[in-house]
């Protein structure tokens, strides 16, 4: 399956659908289960919206 960086963008912002059999080969492209693609990372909790901090 060959998905170029724009398009999967696209999908996670919601700005491109995609099918059910689409939806099931980017998952088994990943190594994760279908559902898995549903929930949402515990990464976007730890996010803070903004600006990011300069370092130093």
């Amino acid at each position: 399956m060959a998905l170029d960086v724009v398009t999967l963008r696209r999908i996670e912002a919601g700005k491109h659908f995609i099918t059910v059999r689409t939806l099931v080969r980017l998952a088994n492209a990943l190594g994760v289960p279908t559902r898995d693609l549903f929930v949402e990372s515990r990464l976007s909790e730890a996010r803070v919206p903004g600006r990011p901090r300069k370092r130093g």
